[in-house]
C-alpha cells in the first residue's frame, strides 16, 4: 500500500493524472491488492475532468467489464 500512498494523495486533491494513476496501480495491483472497483471510480474522476487518457481507460474497462455491472447479460 505504501507504493500508492504518494499517488493517491495527489489524487485526493484531484489531479487527473494522479488519479488515473491510482486507478492504474489497483486495476493491476501495483503497489496495492488488485481492485477493479476502486479503480474504475478513480478512473471515473479523472475522465470527469476530459482527462483523455483516463476516458480511453474507462471505455476499456467497461468493454472487458472489469468494476463495471454486467448489462443485459453482456460484458
Amino acid at each position: 500500500m505504501a507504493a500508492v500512498r504518494p499517488h493517491r494523495l495527489a489524487a485526493e486533491l484531484s489531479n487527473p493524472e494522479a488519479q488515473s494513476s491510482v486507478g492504474c496501480m489497483l486495476h493491476e495491483g501495483l503497489g496495492a491488492p488488485r481492485n477493479h472497483l476502486e479503480a474504475v471510480l478513480w478512473y471515473c474522476l479523472a475522465a470527469e475532468t476530459d482527462y483523455a487518457a483516463a476516458q480511453t481507460i474507462m471505455g476499456l474497462v467497461n468493454r472487458e467489464g472489469l468494476g463495471v455491472p454486467e448489462r443485459d447479460g453482456l460484458q
